[in-house]
């Protein structure tokens, strides 16, 4: 595991170094490494070459600057690590956009005095340990938002959607991504390639994982083959007219081991 921490001060790098040694979590392996960057530059270098799993980020820089303007753009990367803002502060006016993402478990926030060794393993189990990974592969970024949308409504689920604006996208993605995703929400009709071939590719894995197509036409319009997929479970079928937080977490109760 590796965990990047943005601070401009080197000694609370150091500190958290030192104090992650003495953190006793599940999710913590015994190879973590923390990797420091100590401007926002340096930041973003080390996230084009190196593979990171969490990020943290101290709130205040030097020279009355903010992070904020980096979280944005971390958070808005649907592709980028579990994002947790660190702060001094006692008191913090967030904008819109950073509310809305604690809201919707895409970003965190601890307080700097809290970064001692009990501290550091209850955010270690509020980041990584319930987050439900999800690729969700649909052409249209507004369906996707709205399928995000639907299910930050439900607290007891926390996901993380991830986008694929194509199935050569997609595939892209988990050759790319080791963490592998917890299930797969498609669109059927897209303008490049119907996600049907992908979904089969999907099911011919034998994967464990719910594998829901999502459609504005009816199911009975879908080929042979999907529709045989559907019948027999192995596929799981959602109208988008019917999209809705109930339905979708209905067809994502199943969560198996991942295989990538």
């Amino acid at each position: 595991m590796k965990i990047l921490y943005l601070d401009d001060d080197p000694e609370e790098i150091e500190l958290l170094e030192r104090t992650l040694e003495l953190v006793d979590s599940e999710h913590l392996k015994s190879d973590t490494q923390v990797i420091g960057a100590t401007s926002v530059e340096e930041a973003d270098g080390m996230l084009a070459n190196e593979k990171v799993d969490m990020l943290l980020v101290d709130y205040s820089l030097t020279a009355g600057r903010t992070s904020e303007p980096f979280i944005r753009r971390m958070i808005g990367n649907s592709t980028s690590p579990p994002v947790v803002l660190i702060t001094a502060k006692t008191s913090l006016k967030l904008g819109e956009e950073l509310l809305s993402a604690v809201a919707d478990s895409n970003l965190y926030i601890c307080h700097k005095r809290d970064l001692d060794p009990a501290g550091l393993s209850a955010l270690m189990e509020d980041v990584m340990g319930t987050v439900f990974r999800i690729l969700v592969v649909d052409d249209d970024e507004n369906d996707f938002s709205i399928v995000t949308m639907h299910l930050s409504y439900h607290k007891e689920l926390k996901c993380k959607c991830v986008w694929a604006r194509s199935p050569s996208h997609a595939r892209d993605i988990l050759r790319d991504d080791e963490k592998g995703f917890d299930a797969f929400i498609v669109d059927y009709q897209m303008p490049t390639e119907s996600g049907s071939p992908f979904v089969k590719e999907l099911v011919s894995r034998k994967l464990t994982q719910p594998i829901i197509i999502c459609s504005g036409y009816n199911a009975l319009d879908m080929d042979t083959d999907l529709m045989r997929m559907i019948a027999n479970r192995q596929v799981k079928f959602l109208s988008k007219n019917n999209l809705s937080t109930d339905n979708l977490v209905k067809r994502l109760q199943a969560n198996a081991r991942r295989p990538y």
